[in-house]
């Protein structure tokens, strides 16, 4: 579940990291520039494309630069880059809003486990268009699809783990969750300072995550609360049995 969790909250929480400006290049002379330097129009002295970010100050100290959609999309030419760049979080919380409004229900109405399948399998395609694509628009469709990515792993994953452990332990299994969750910007941050400064490399780490948690979940039942809740008495009794099994107990 952890891993499910961080698999989503990897990326809505890195859309932050993903959207930086550096502001040190080298071109292809070798030489610090500038986009004042190679974004000159019509004719300017250094093509974009032979552009590297510089990853080193000039007094050798490492510094905050790293590569992602800011330079993939080659946005610092870009007059409007700034507000390229803040609609890809504004799709993002569109998607998260409009989900809000659908999936819990739909959690309510076919379980709790189905919905969050359904966002961990989501997110793999999701995830690997966002590093795949080079333009503006197919990103902010990205970025509007990681919202039902979200809800889905919230909103039925988070209850289908807290129904599913006594009452006694619900606070610190879901305190932990939490902290996982909010654990994520410091976990970009000490990938970036001792790693690499590639944020898409984070991003194939975090696919393979997702593929862990969705192999985790064949081996889940559905919530038995909430088959008991919506009188699927037959189904929540094999939930019990299975959950019994696993723990040990025979004869359940």
């Amino acid at each position: 579940m952890i891993s499910g969790m961080l698999s989503g909250g990897f990326v809505i929480h890195g859309i932050a990291y993903m959207e930086l400006a550096p502001n040190m290049y080298i071109c292809s002379d070798g030489q610090p520039c500038t986009p004042e330097v190679f974004c000159l129009q019509p004719d300017p002295i250094y093509k974009y494309e032979s552009v590297d970010i510089d990853f080193v100050n000039p007094d050798g100290e490492p510094n905050t630069n790293i590569f992602n959609w800011y330079t993939s999309l080659g946005l610092v030419c870009n007059p409007n880059s700034k507000r390229a760049m803040s609609l890809i979080a504004t799709f993002a919380l569109l998607g998260i809003s409009i989900s809000c409004l659908i999936i819990p229900r739909m959690g309510d109405l076919y379980g709790r486990k189905p919905l969050y399948v359904f966002a961990l399998i989501l997110q793999i395609p999701v995830y690997i268009l966002a590093t795949v694509f080079t333009k503006m628009i197919p990103i902010y469709i990205v970025a509007f699809f990681l919202g039902p990515c979200v809800t889905g792993r919230m909103a039925c994953g988070f209850l289908l783990l807290i129904e599913m452990v006594p009452k006694r332990n619900q606070a610190w299994v879901g305190a932990a969750l939490m902290i996982a969750e909010g654990s994520c910007q410091i976990i970009w941050t000490i990938y970036f300072v001792w790693i690499s400064r590639n944020a898409f490399y984070f991003i194939y780490m975090t696919i393979a995550l997702n593929v862990l948690a969705l192999v985790g979940c064949l081996y889940l039942v559905e919530s038995p609360r909430y088959l008991f809740g919506m009188e699927k008495f037959d189904e929540c009794r094999q939930a019990l049995i299975s959950i019994a099994f696993r723990n040990g107990v025979t004869n359940y």
